[in-house]
């Protein structure tokens, strides 16, 4: 091997290799540290869980990001980690908002850092929204089968049921409520449902009812949600702290769908022949007697009604001791009903009806006509057949019974008259004149001033009737008397009158203490009125002397 021969080699090439070296040592260094590290702008961003975020910047170094939340991690493949880093050049990172430790009282932040070389800096502020509720529904409770539920929101409003008539009993409306997270419960804070609301609780079911005692509002009229207002429903912690709300608008329907009341009603009406007495009598058989016309106030939601009339053909029915009542053998609607006689007149929710005069034929003795009024919505259910959907069975149907106004019956007038009768082995007995006929007959004299009536009658007995009346009195049997009748007569001498009913029967009776010393007296009138005042008859009694 043949040795190095420094002797060979110029020192001045090996000091210009030396001075290479060390200038290119010096001009690495240098370079190193000029490199220029630009840290992105700071975002300030706020996101909800489930949200990816992309972090784009240029690294001329090493880097490295950091998060400082556990519920924001950056992605690298099938992992989540709460740091990444890498070499330099062009990055974009993406960064995940998990569920960790979320609540639903506050929002949560961090920060996220950058760190390049040996410099660091927060490029990311992150608000993570506080944790929403979610699945609340609110729905309303089917009542009947096959009845869907309704689901309320701020479009679709909750329309509060009806109440009835009745005033102690309400309509329920029944909702219920019901969200995913079993650890929330949903509740009406007071003061966050409207005042004409009355709201009844029970777990998480609620009635709704339309409050009675709220004076300035008519159960009658619906209103719309401009006037209804909103209940507001408090989504709600188990400590009780509200994390959420749900307003839903509420409106009326009005008094219950389908009642009508007429007030007062009607039940049995005969009208006069010419149309301007009405007599009307109820279940008990009492009677009232009406002038002109009859009126009524109609209670229906927001007032809306139709009349509906119809001839009704038939005949009376007598019962002992009681008011014709007037049986229907039949209904006829249409063109051929004749109800032009009767007159239904509306004003807001007063019906007025009254009747026109009749002369009957010897074929018909009387006429009559059913009036109805029906709420407005079931009338347009019917309107197209009324004959089908009012009379089922030869009967109006039990459905609308209530909606019948009245059911007038015209007749020829029968007016009030009487026969003479006196006792005989414990019964009343009928007794005639020296010519067999009635002792009492119908007055046809001259006009007598303040007699209040045309129907007037004269009775001429003799005083011995009173002793042949085996309880020493005279009876006049009341033929078509009514309720409440009452006497005025003048003074009489020697005898009294009163009244009394035996057998189901009313009778004016006169009495005497002396048969044999009664005096001879002529034109002593008695009045028979109505509870109301009306004289119904005038009976003139004429006491003449004994024949033998």
């Amino acid at each position: 091997m043949k040795a190095l021969n420094l002797k060979n080699i110029s020192w001045s090439l090996i000091i210009s290799a030396m001075m290479c070296m060390v200038a290119f040592a010096s001009c690495s260094d240098d370079e190193k540290e000029d490199v220029n590290i630009t840290f992105p702008e700071l975002k300030e961003e706020t996101h909800v869980v489930g949200d990816e975020i992309e972090i784009s910047f240029n690294a001329p170094v090493d880097w490295q990001l950091t998060s400082k939340a556990a519920w924001c991690k950056f992605v690298n493949g099938d992992f989540e980690d709460a740091t990444t880093s890498g070499k330099a050049g062009d990055q974009t990172v993406t960064a995940k908002i998990l569920g960790d430790g979320q609540d639903y009282i506050n929002d949560n932040t961090t920060e996220i850092v950058l760190k390049m070389g040996d410099k660091e800096q927060v490029i990311y502020k992150i608000t993570r929204s506080k944790k929403a509720f979610s699945g609340l529904t609110i729905k309303s409770v089917p009542e009947a089968e096959g009845e869907e539920a309704v689901e309320y929101s701020a479009e679709n409003p909750i329309v509060v049921k009806g109440c009835d008539i009745d005033t102690n009993r309400d309509e329920y409306l029944v909702i219920e409520t019901n969200i995913e997270d079993a650890n929330l419960t949903v509740g009406i804070k007071e003061g966050d449902n409207p005042d004409w609301i009355k709201i009844e609780k029970d777990n998480n079911t609620y009635k709704l009812a339309f409050n009675k005692d709220k004076k300035d509002l008519d159960p009658k009229y619906s209103f719309g949600t401009d006037k209804g207002g909103k209940i507001i429903f408090s989504v709600m912690t188990s400590d009780n702290s509200i994390i959420g709300t749900a307003e839903i608008p509420v409106a009326y329907e009005g008094l219950k769908e389908g009642v009508l009341v007429s007030s007062p009603a009607y039940p049995n009406l005969r009208i006069s022949q010419d149309g301007k007495k009405i007599i009307s009598t109820d279940a008990n058989n009492k009677s009232t007697v009406y002038q002109d016309k009859i009126e009524t106030e109609i209670i229906t939601r927001d007032d809306e009604f139709e009349i509906v009339t119809f001839e009704q053909v038939g005949s009376f029915m007598v019962f002992p001791g009681m008011e014709p009542v007037y049986q229907a053998d039949g209904f006829i609607f249409g063109e051929d009903a004749v109800t032009d006689w009767v007159d239904v007149k509306t004003n807001g929710t007063k019906c007025t009806i009254t009747f026109e005069p009749y002369v009957f034929s010897y074929n018909y003795d009387n006429r009559g006509v059913v009036v109805m009024a029906f709420p407005k919505k079931e009338y347009e259910k019917i309107k197209n057949d009324l004959e089908k959907n009012i009379i089922v069975d030869d009967y109006i149907n039990p459905r609308y019974q209530s909606y019948v106004l009245g059911a007038p019956v015209q007749t020829e007038d029968v007016v009030m008259s009487f026969t003479t009768c006196i006792a005989m082995d414990g019964e009343l007995f009928p007794i005639a004149n020296m010519i067999g006929e009635d002792c009492t007959t119908k007055y046809d004299g001259e006009e007598i001033e303040g007699a209040g009536t045309d129907n007037i009658y004269t009775s001429n007995i003799f005083s011995m009737l009173f002793s042949t009346s085996e309880d020493g009195k005279v009876y006049y049997e009341i033929k078509n008397g009514v309720d409440g009748m009452i006497l005025e007569n003048d003074e009489f001498d020697g005898f009294s009158a009163g009244l009394t009913n035996k057998a189901g029967k009313d009778y004016i009776v006169l009495s005497t203490a002396n048969a044999e010393t009664l005096p001879l007296q002529q034109g002593k009138q008695i009045k028979v009125k109505s509870s109301n005042g009306e004289v119904l008859a005038l009976l003139i009694i004429n006491i003449g002397e004994n024949p033998f």
